[in-house]
């Protein structure tokens, strides 16, 4: 039977019916001491202690970095699942030169990034992280924010968190405009959304959401020249990952 080795903490808080599963099985499961995320030591000092490395065979992927010093520490390992769609903490040459298998669940968590993003425009637009704090503080002072209602989303990355945001999107009658190399005309036009470039859309949003995978293409991709092509006042929500923004620009 596997070891298995659990590092992402949504799977380790929620995931009890499949780890139930997989111990009905005969598995064994480990449970990543760490709280968060560990650094790259820190993964390596934690696969090293008592040879847990020696005995893994599978991992439920969390943030941690896999490297070729990770595979180095887990000679049996032979799949990586990752609890979420994105692999870019993954070094796919490697775990491919190594027959590791990489999986992702798309779709998992769709609708959860979706309500995320919508809530972040709402706050955003509607001031009410200031509201908040003024009213916490005693200062009931009227906070006034921009209407969401008939403005313009722009949706960078049309997959399917791309897609469940532009359903919610019409519940506010927003015009939605979406750019993705890879994107589903079927669905764009299904919801009603205009699929266009970067360029345009950034000049005509007053709301852009970032859903983009993290790769050589789109790393940084909000750059200095990507905001000044933006509205002025418009608002950028990111979702998806870090990477995505240039944070000094």
């Amino acid at each position: 039977m596997a070891t298995i080795l659990l590092l992402a903490r949504a799977f380790r808080e929620h995931g009890h019916a499949q780890v139930e599963a997989f111990e009905a099985a005969g598995h064994t499961v480990v449970r990543s001491p760490a709280a968060n995320a560990m650094d790259p030591d820190e993964f390596l000092a934690c696969l090293a202690a008592d040879g847990l490395g020696e005995r893994v065979d599978a991992i439920v992927a969390g943030g941690e970095k896999m490297t070729a010093a990770v595979f180095d520490a887990m000679p049996r390992l032979r799949i990586i699942a990752r609890w979420g769609i994105g692999y870019d903490m993954v070094d796919l040459a490697e775990a491919t030169r190594r027959g590791v298998y990489v999986t992702n669940t798309p779709g998992l968590l769709s609708e959860s990034v979706a309500d995320l993003a919508f809530g972040m425009m709402m706050a955003l637009a509607r001031r009410l992280l200031v509201a908040d704090r003024q009213t916490r503080s005693g200062d009931w002072s009227h906070v006034y924010g921009v209407h969401v209602w008939r403005k313009t989303l722009g949706i960078v990355g049309f997959g399917g968190i791309g897609q469940a945001l532009a359903r919610r999107a019409r519940g506010f009658d927003m015009t939605v405009v979406a750019c993705d190399p890879k994107a589903d005309t079927d669905a764009a036009e299904r919801h009603g959304v205009r699929l266009t470039d970067l360029d345009e859309l950034l000049a005509c949003a007053d709301f852009v959401s970032l859903h983009a995978d993290l790769n050589d293409a789109t790393n940084r991709m909000m750059d200095d020249a990507a905001f000044a092509r933006m509205k002025r006042g418009s608002f950028l929500v990111n979702t998806a990952r870090g990477g995505l923004v240039d944070e000094a620009a």
